[in-house]
């Protein structure tokens, strides 16, 4: 995944509450067409008429000066509903790099790290303002190093994260990733582990005349 460690965008605000994963991602579309997920991202709320691709001209990611934004302020309970990865797949797909809110759903939350996106909660005061310059398409700068965003005012908000989930984004690492990052430890255990019970790794055949049986 790509590192993140400094967003400067406009921020486009989606500010509608209790958004769920199935309006961010509507399963049956992705599953029945097939197509890129980012596609189908926010499918509902993106389109007038969806068979027809008609662009509903107030969903503000449609909208000429929140075009390229990479940075999405959130209505409450963003992101609330089912737990699939789908979701922010979908964003990230559409070039969402954060997403900016003062509540979002649990698991959702967690998900934008695996797929790239740094997820900030912020106080209501400093979404309000935030959603104010947003509408002027004023741009303002993601920091995750310092971990504070500079508004357009020249104001600075500090956000916090979980530093397991900040070492991931700056070093645009999954869980698989995290993983792989042992691979020395994984293949010195397995080694060690084939010397010490070979007998696990011998291979399994069958025994003729078994009907198939292992």
């Amino acid at each position: 995944m790509e590192k993140r460690k400094v967003i400067q965008s406009v921020a486009a605000p989606l500010l509608l509450p209790n958004i769920d994963t199935d309006i961010i991602a509507p399963m049956k579309r992705i599953l029945f067409h097939g197509d890129e997920i980012w596609n189908y991202g926010f499918e509902p709320l993106r389109f007038l008429d969806k068979e027809a691709r008609l662009p509903n001209p107030d969903f503000p990611l449609n909208q000429e000066k929140y075009r390229g934004a990479r940075i999405l302020l959130c209505g409450e309970n963003f992101g609330c509903g089912s737990s699939r990865e789908n979701a922010p797949e979908a964003m990230a797909g559409m070039g969402i790099r954060c997403v900016v809110g003062t509540t979002f759903g649990g698991i959702f939350f967690k998900n934008c790290v695996n797929q790239g996106i740094l997820p900030i909660k912020v106080k209501k005061e400093d979404f309000d303002e935030m959603a104010e310059l947003s509408r002027q398409g004023k741009e303002m700068i993601v920091d995750l190093e310092e971990q504070k965003i500079t508004l357009a005012t020249g104001r600075e908000i500090c956000f916090s994260i979980e530093e397991r989930q900040k070492y991931m984004l700056m070093e645009g690492l999954d869980n698989v990733g995290i993983t792989l990052e042992k691979k020395g430890r994984i293949l010195d255990f397995e080694q060690k582990d084939r010397e010490a019970r070979p007998w696990v790794y011998l291979p399994i055949t069958k025994a003729k005349g078994d009907g198939g049986n292992i």
